[in-house]
């Protein structure tokens, strides 16, 4: 099972969580939460958190089962809405609960300490994208009861965000307006083969506030050499959702040299290099 659901935590580490109003219950063969109608994100009918028209109790324990579903619904919100998706660290969570043979507790009490765990690292992610402003227990002056069990309605409070539509504003400075940086991720310093192809493609990752983005156009050049089988020493690329580009090369024929590439989106710059032999 992940270590969410099953380590101890030290009390500094959480603080209360205010309790939704929003009525929930929990239903068996889908581990999803249902609700009454209400005003609610359309992203929690769209994506399973909850079975419409069925009997509700906002007070009722949630389970283990029940926040990992949640918690898969939001990644899913923010990788086709959010610029840059979920990143790195919520995609990674969220596969490794996937892994099959893998023993779990999904029908165990989840408590407040492993709910605030697990919403915390969605709400880093929104506060980058100029969403939050942090964890919203953040400063609370109640004690902190992190073994406590957890309620739907706390859970629901928790995932409750509302991403606005792209080009409509509310992203702040959390968005296109973050500065880019462009990070060599593999390929740099290979030996080539004068003429021959290099064995590996070279990679960059364009981050913003340290996470991912997708759809950034980044520009190859190299000082010689063909990039991307264009026959020609530039190439452009389009980051991938994790925030890569790559792009093959091909070495000149000229033996004994150093080749330079370089990596430019926006203001953001990154060099690479290849030893031709």
């Amino acid at each position: 099972m992940h270590w969410i659901f099953t380590t101890r935590w030290p009390r500094a580490m959480v603080k209360t969580v205010a309790t939704a109003l929003v009525a929930v219950f929990f239903i068996h063969t889908s581990l999803a939460v249902a609700q009454s109608a209400a005003a609610i994100p359309s992203w929690w009918t769209e994506r399973g958190v909850i079975a419409p028209d069925t009997a509700a109790d906002d007070y009722a324990v949630i389970n283990q089962g029940q926040l990992k579903n949640i918690a898969r619904a939001a990644c899913d919100e923010l990788n086709a809405e959010l610029p840059g998706g979920a990143g790195d660290e919520i995609n990674a969570l969220i596969s490794s609960w996937q892994v099959p043979a893998v023993e779990t507790e999904d029908f165990a009490v989840a408590t407040q300490g492993q709910l605030k765990a697990l919403a915390a690292p969605f709400y880093d992610r929104l506060t980058a994208a100029g969403l939050a402003d942090g964890v919203p227990w953040a400063g609370a002056t109640a004690t902190p009861d992190h073994y406590a069990p957890a309620n739907i309605g706390q859970a629901k409070q928790l995932f409750s965000f509302v991403l606005p539509p792209p080009g409509e504003g509310g992203y702040g400075s959390g968005s296109s307006n973050l500065p880019l940086t462009l990070t060599v991720l593999s390929g740099n310093n290979q030996a080539v083969t004068a003429g021959a192809a290099a064995s590996g493609p070279l990679v960059v990752r364009a981050t913003r506030a340290g996470l991912p983005w997708a759809g950034v156009v980044v520009t190859f050049q190299a000082s010689g050499g063909n990039l991307g089988g264009s026959g020609t020493p530039s190439k452009t690329v389009t980051t991938s959702t994790s925030g890569d580009a790559a792009v093959s090369y091909a070495a000149p024929s000229s033996s004994a040299s150093t080749q330079t590439i370089s990596a430019a989106a926006e203001s953001a710059t990154a060099t690479l290099s290849v030893n031709v032999l």
